[in-house]
């Protein structure tokens, strides 16, 4: 379908609803939205130290890859704008897939826009002075720069060669400074189930390396040279995943949660059957990931941090990079 048409028909559908909106008050419910991303690298999911054909035919193995992503951007709804205010990750591809970004009256989304790196606002504050939960806190190993240089962007290492039996040179390049911030922007046919509405994107960190040669071993810790490069290349990591992906939620598999709300510990209890362990993910509404771990039973007990702020919290249920199930889980003190 060409982009007139789905931009026409992105109108005529947000008109009926603004038509239909003034007899029924309740249409625009607030919604929950999530952003997925399929992890990848050259099209397999992503893994730490494996052997990966770059762009320009060297081999390479990523040992780290961490970046933020702050301004987060929702257009929806015959082009509205919403922001997701004070939304920063710092997203591990090896870890990260699920992010919780808020409830929002959004019926209809058009596009996500996000930037990499740090707002010029954020970028030069003191980590100190966060939580030790927040992606802005100090991180280990550090994603802080220093007071002028700020936070580093994106931070990719590995090792490198000209043979798949020989890839033992290490290459380093980290990104600093707001020239290199870069805006991702993204047209998404949004899957929505229930009151949750399922952001699904794709993200395929080969494509990093475009035009970057480090087979025979690098360094740059910088914001000009490879360390601009890399940044240039980010936005093309991204792209949006096709309805049919592996990351659309399951239908009608809700599970329950108790107590809820809770204070020191929740228990899970899948109503279905338990085939092959599942992996939970806690986060709370900006997304932050505060608990993972397996499910091996039907029922299964967690316990919570007790700096674990009283708050709204996602539970995701994943079956490897797929989303099973998702319920809110209110925590108390």
């Amino acid at each position: 379908m060409c982009r007139f048409s789905r931009l026409f028909l992105r109108k005529v559908k947000w008109s009926l609803l603004c038509l239909l909106g003034v007899f029924n008050g309740n249409l625009l419910a607030q919604t929950n939205v999530i952003l997925q991303m399929e992890q990848l690298l050259e099209g397999q999911p992503f893994a730490y130290d494996q052997t990966t054909l770059a762009e320009l035919g060297y081999y390479f193995k990523a040992t780290r890859l961490q970046y933020y992503i702050s301004e987060i951007k929702l257009i929806h709804d015959g082009g509205q704008n919403t922001p997701v205010t004070d939304s920063f990750f710092l997203v591990d591809p090896a870890k990260d897939s699920v992010f919780a970004l808020g409830n929002f009256l959004v019926t209809d989304l058009e596009k996500i826009e996000f930037w990499i790196g740090v707002d010029s606002a954020h970028n030069h504050l003191d980590p100190a002075t966060y939580p030790a939960i927040h992606p802005l806190a100090l991180q280990n190993p550090s994603m802080h720069w220093g007071w002028a240089g700020g936070y580093r962007f994106i931070a990719f290492e590995g090792l490198a060669g000209n043979t798949p039996g020989f890839v033992t040179n290490n290459f380093q390049i980290h990104t600093i400074a707001e020239e290199n911030y870069r805006k991702v922007s993204l047209d998404i046919d949004e899957i929505v189930f229930d009151d949750t509405m399922y952001v699904n994107i794709q993200a395929d960190y080969a494509r990093l390396l475009h035009k970057i040669d480090v087979s025979t071993g690098v360094t740059s810790h910088s914001s000009v040279g490879l360390s601009k490069q890399i940044s240039i290349n980010m936005p093309s990591v991204f792209s949006p995943a096709l309805l049919s992906s592996a990351h659309e939620p399951i239908q009608d598999t809700h599970f329950i949660i108790a107590p809820n709300p809770a204070s020191d510990f929740f228990t899970v209890t899948l109503p279905w059957p338990k085939e092959k362990p599942l992996t939970l993910v806690l986060t709370d509404l900006q997304g932050n990931k505060v608990l993972e771990e397996n499910i091996f039973s039907k029922t299964q007990t967690f316990d919570l941090q007790r700096e674990l702020v009283p708050g709204i919290y996602m539970v995701t249920l994943l079956d490897g990079e797929q989303t099973v199930a998702i319920e809110k889980l209110v925590v108390i003190r």
